[in-house]
């Protein structure tokens, strides 16, 4: 071969092998980058909230009560202030059981009243209280202790039948010998203390009634 032809051919292949070894690098160079660009942090796996336990529907009372009370009319020598002693010293007692729904009646009331209330509701029994004095009902003197006591009745809802009726009272012997005694109608006192005990022990006879028994029975 002419010298000038292998002068030629070696050139050529120095060529050559400098495009490869080019090639080479530029090829190893983007690898590089590729294996140097660090990928993000895995993401957290989303952390499961804790499942809230379905509230409990509240389970009503079984027996709802409507409790009422009567207005002391001046004649029969009942405090002003000791029907409403007495509502709120019984509906207290009765709401002590858990199985009881007491509401007290927006207004006092007659016997009759609460009778026709008690044909006008579907689910509601109706308890009436109506205080009363013995001094005034046997026509005893007004001076001295009131001997007040508690008639109770139980009227069943839509046919206003007796579920339970009767009488309550509590005496503390002496006016003012226990709890407070307040001054009424004169020379007449009476003793709150008993007459809320009167209130008590006709609460702890009108759950009798519905075969319910609280801490303290009998009273």
């Amino acid at each position: 071969m002419p010298r000038k032809m292998k002068t030629l051919f070696a050139r050529r292949l120095v060529l050559v092998l400098a495009v490869l070894i080019a090639a080479t690098a530029v090829v190893a160079a983007q690898s590089g980058r590729r294996g140097g660009v660090k990928s993000g942090a895995p993401a957290a796996p989303p952390v499961a909230s804790p499942a809230q336990e379905p509230s409990k529907p509240k389970t009503p009372a079984r027996i709802q009560l409507l409790v009422a009370v009567n207005e002391p009319t001046g004649f029969d020598r009942v405090p002003m202030a000791a029907p409403e002693i007495v509502l709120e010293a019984c509906a207290q007692r009765l709401k002590e059981s858990k199985e009881i729904a007491t509401e007290p009646a927006l207004r006092r009331m007659t016997r009759g009243e609460a009778i026709s209330a008690a044909k006008a509701e579907t689910t509601r029994y109706v308890v009436f209280l109506e205080v009363k004095n013995e001094r005034a009902q046997f026509g005893a003197e007004s001076s001295g202790e009131d001997r007040l006591y508690i008639d109770f009745a139980v009227f069943e809802p839509g046919t206003a039948k007796i579920k339970r009726s009767g009488r309550a009272q509590h005496s503390t012997g002496r006016a003012g010998r226990v709890g407070v005694t307040v001054p009424v109608l004169g020379d007449s006192v009476y003793s709150e203390y008993a007459i809320k005990e009167a209130a008590r022990q006709a609460a702890d006879r009108i759950l009798d009634a519905f075969q319910i028994k609280i801490g303290g029975w009998p009273r």
